[in-house]
């Protein structure tokens, strides 16, 4: 049946997605780095929380899933940015977070 093979494509599809973005810090990441690119300190003051241990692993895996891009503009300067693929990722993960807004009410779960 070609619905049921589409359907567990999708299902497939959206397992990964979610795996994608499902470690805690990443959409914390994705989002200080949506309105323009940042350096590793400036990340880390404008996330709460996240210890620089963290946020460079974090960092680490965006970037080895081609959804930030590092770039050096001195020696030890470098600059996180989002790439096509993270920044159109972003648009759905605020879409994802409107969706919760609506349906869970903003609670935490």
């Amino acid at each position: 049946m070609e619905v049921a093979k589409n359907s567990r494509d999708d299902a497939e599809i959206a397992r990964q997605v979610v795996a994608l973005c499902a470690r805690r810090w990443r959409p914390h990441v994705m989002f200080a780095l949506e309105s323009q690119p940042r350096r590793f300190n400036e990340l880390g003051r404008a996330i709460e929380g996240v210890s620089a241990k963290v946020l460079a692993q974090t960092l680490r895996g965006l970037e080895r899933d081609e959804l930030t891009r590092r770039s050096n503009t001195r020696p030890g300067r470098a600059r996180y940015e989002l790439t096509p693929l993270g920044d159109s990722l972003v648009d759905q993960l605020r879409g994802l977070a409107a969706w919760g807004r609506r349906h869970l009410g903003g609670a935490r779960r």
